[in-house]
């Protein structure tokens, strides 16, 4: 199978990190890529992205110390899958790392059953430090917002002083923000009823 590919941050290779700088980690699948990378401030990496590039597919999260060896107190191994169907390549946006070690991410998901019609709705998902899902966060983990066209896409996420998380995208034509609170519920006082969506073109 094709590898996903991890380098350490300077423009010359750290002989420290992997092998001569370089961790080619095996996952057990092909044409896969990581699209999100954060440093935590212990130095260890996290990363995010899709097992099949430009395809449907489940994502992974990995979590590496900062030798470059898989974090096995993360996940199963270092790693885990994060749920499946988004034809969406994530960016550093779209992945957060909260001051108390929890990770926030933004993406799109199908959730037609039909194989052939699509409905993306945008899934905001918190994790905790382990890799596991923080099911205090919205419903058990999970908060979907859904805007009632087949095109709704989670670019980016930010998180405000006050923990407040912001989350920008589009929805068909439209460009579209809502709040969410601290813990996942739509934060109603933000514009109209925690939603602002507004056409350019």
């Amino acid at each position: 199978s094709l590898f996903q590919i991890v380098y350490a941050q300077s423009l010359v290779f750290d002989s420290a990190f992997g092998t001569n700088g370089m961790v080619i980690p095996q996952l057990s699948t092909s044409n896969g890529e990581y699209g999100a990378v954060i440093t935590q401030p212990d130095g260890k990496i996290i990363t995010y992205g899709p097992l099949h590039r430009y395809s449907f597919s489940d994502y992974t999260m990995s979590r590496y110390n900062t030798d470059g060896s898989f974090d096995t107190s993360f996940g199963t191994g270092g790693s885990f899958t994060v749920f499946s169907y988004s034809d969406e390549f994530p960016s550093k946006s779209q992945l957060k790392l909260l001051p108390n070690g929890k990770i926030l991410t933004v993406r799109s998901i199908d959730v037609n059953p039909n194989p052939n019609l699509w409905d993306m709705v945008i899934l905001v998902n918190r994790f905790n430090s382990d890799g596991s899902l923080d099911v205090t966060f919205a419903n058990s983990g999970h908060y979907i917002q859904d805007y009632n066209t087949d095109l709704d896409y989670g670019f980016a996420i930010e998180i405000q002083p006050d923990n407040k998380i912001l989350v920008a995208g589009r929805s068909s034509l439209d460009a579209l923000v809502f709040r969410l609170n601290e813990n996942g519920t739509l934060d109603s006082s933000f514009a109209t009823a925690g939603k602002f969506i507004k056409r350019f073109i």
